[in-house]
């Protein structure tokens, strides 16, 4: 809007300044701001600035004198001023299906987006979900091959996740799930990737490295995060873990027999809670 205002201000003053060099050809130039109007803030605006333009026109060719009124006929002085009009409309109409087209690009881009994301990621809890964690395993695994380092994974399972629905519902339960991942992943960082298996089940997938100083990290910060309650809403939970590792290449060598070895691990893990548990009663 302040190009076109700009542009309707300086036009007396050009036309003043021009008219005596180029005479009547000074109403073209009128069509400038038009123009100007029609592509950058649409047909409306090229229409009403077209329309005002001829008795705009009209009036500052009777001020600069009617020898150049003479010079121009009726018939070409509106014939100019048709010109201008149809040319307003046609950029007019260009700009607009620009923009539509720019919008429908942008909504499109946004839609692949989210569905990549849909793809890749769990609902509830944002992390990678299974199908997408698969993918960034077997990309990790072939980089440890290659670089002819260690692989490392983590598979942790929530406890008593069935109990913890059953006393507080499904919504606490939610709730814990996705203070789970999100704590998983402050407890990962930038030095691998929480995937959800599924239900309360997730694993870690650690960068490559050349030793195990990362893995014993990860699970010390994993330890000591989870070893305290949690708030969720007015009720206080104790998110506590069970879980179990596997290393590329000490345990296995392929992406299902470190999953399944981890998984074993875990299970171990849980069954040795159950018995402490049970002395403890």
């Amino acid at each position: 809007m302040a190009l076109f205002l700009g542009a309707v201000a300086l036009y007396p003053i050009i036309f003043y300044m021009s008219h005596g060099r180029v005479g009547n050809a000074i109403i073209i130039l009128s069509a400038l701001p038009v123009f100007i109007a029609a592509y950058c803030y649409g047909i409306k605006y090229g229409l009403v600035a077209s329309l005002l333009v001829l008795p705009i026109n009209y009036f500052f060719l009777s001020m600069s004198g009617f020898d150049g009124m003479a010079e121009l006929r009726p018939e070409r002085f509106i014939g100019l001023h048709v010109l201008i009009l149809v040319g307003s409309l046609m950029l007019g109409y260009s700009s607009l299906m620009q923009k539509r087209l720019k919008h429908e690009v942008q909504q499109r881009k946004e839609i692949e987006e989210r569905l990549k994301y849909l793809a890749h990621y769990d609902q509830l809890t944002g992390v990678a979900n299974r199908y997408y964690g698969d993918e960034l395993m077997q990309k990790m695994l072939t980089k440890a091959k290659i670089e002819k380092s260690r692989f490392m994974i983590i598979f942790i399972d929530l406890n008593d996740f069935k109990l913890l629905n059953d006393q507080y519902g499904h919504h606490i339960g939610d709730l814990a799930l996705q203070t789970l991942a999100d704590k998983l992943k402050v407890c990962v960082g930038s030095d691998g990737v929480v995937v959800r298996n599924g239900g309360d089940e997730f694993f870690v997938l650690l960068e490559p490295s050349e030793s195990f100083d990362m893995l014993d990290e990860v699970i010390g910060t994993i330890q000591r995060v989870f070893s305290r309650p949690v708030v969720l809403e007015d009720h206080i939970v104790d998110l506590s873990l069970s879980y179990g590792m596997a290393t590329y290449p000490d345990d296995a060598d392929n992406q299902e027999d470190l999953i399944r070895k981890a998984d074993q691990q875990m299970y171990q893990f849980k069954q040795k809670r159950k018995v402490n548990i049970n002395k403890i009663a």
